[in-house]
């Protein structure tokens, strides 16, 4: 039953099956739990939670005492950031909106706090970390890309008042067309191929995009100086971790009462397996010229 439960569906969905099957399975849908409680230790309210500090259960618990103890940390001080492990952390964004909790979360402690933070990640936590710093930027593109289009296309619709307190190229687009109206077809989309035969851009203005991209890097520069102020990360697998790879190749129990081969099922469910699979540096990490790896597939960690 615990295995049942614990095991994803395709593509990480939680039932993946006919609604006769449905009706007559345990009905799981196991959610991550919230605040300090859920990174406190690896199963809170057990036998083994109530033990003291520096069992193997815990995880934070320690820290979190520590913290309050001595530096005076308290609830509004100190946020949990707990998310469901099985997931990559695309999936994670998909379902629970998890990134953009927490980006409103550590903004909110900010904040409220007036000082930026200390961010601190255990394990897959790192890499969770490293994606939602890469989310953050790919957001803060599409946001500024968003506010040039917008900007652009209300030029073209002859807002005199708005052309004259815009930017330097939208005056300039509206002041190159002879009827007075915004020649915003020098934004236009163009579909260029490059040497592997890819669209470069696939955007209806690619030029607005390559602004949008500059603007959206500034802005996430910014972002990360404003709300972090240090980030430690704890048995961080940033080049992966061989038990993963084991897990999809064999099986990995865990130490759990249950056989390898039912393990590989399980763990083969989960998108966070392959997310936490070990990365040749031959092959696909931000080398530079050391790398043997083409260019496309240079930057597949990164």
């Amino acid at each position: 039953c615990w295995s049942e439960c614990l095991t994803l569906a395709k593509h990480q969905l939680d039932f993946d099956g006919t609604e006769e099957e449905f009706e007559n399975s345990t009905h799981c849908k196991l959610r991550p739990g919230d605040g300090l409680d859920a990174i406190s230790s690896l199963a809170p309210g057990s036998v083994s939670s109530n033990l003291a500090l520096g069992s193997t259960n815990t995880v934070y618990a320690w820290l979190i005492q520590w913290l309050a103890d001595n530096l005076g940390y308290d609830v509004s001080s100190i946020v949990g950031l707990p998310y469901d492990w099985r997931l990559s952390p695309d999936k994670l964004e998909e379902r629970d909106g998890f990134l953009t909790l927490m980006k409103k979360r550590i903004e909110a402690a900010v904040h409220s706090n007036g000082l930026p933070s200390i961010m601190v990640a255990h394990s897959m936590g790192n890499l969770v970390f490293r994606y939602f710093l890469e989310w953050l930027r790919s957001q803060l593109r599409e946001e500024a890309y968003s506010r040039y289009v917008q900007n652009a296309e209300r030029a073209e619709n002859h807002d005199e008042s708005f052309i004259h307190r815009s930017p330097f190229w939208i005056r300039r687009a509206f002041a190159g067309n002879e009827e007075g109206h915004a020649n915003t077809n020098e934004f236009e989309y163009i579909e260029a191929d490059d040497k592997s035969g890819k669209a470069k851009s696939q955007r209806k203005y690619p030029k607005l995009w390559e602004l949008a991209k500059a603007e959206g890097d500034g802005d996430w520069i910014a972002w990360q100086g404003k709300h972090i102020w240090t980030y430690i990360g704890l048995a961080a697998p940033l080049l992966g971790a061989a038990g993963p790879l084991r897990s999809v190749l064999s099986g990995e129990n865990m130490g759990l009462p249950f056989s390898h081969e039912e393990a590989r099922v399980l763990e083969l469910s989960f998108g966070s397996t392959l997310t936490a699979n070990p990365i040749s540096t031959k092959v696909a990490f931000c080398d530079g010229e050391g790398s043997k790896a083409s260019d496309s597939d240079r930057h597949l960690a990164c």
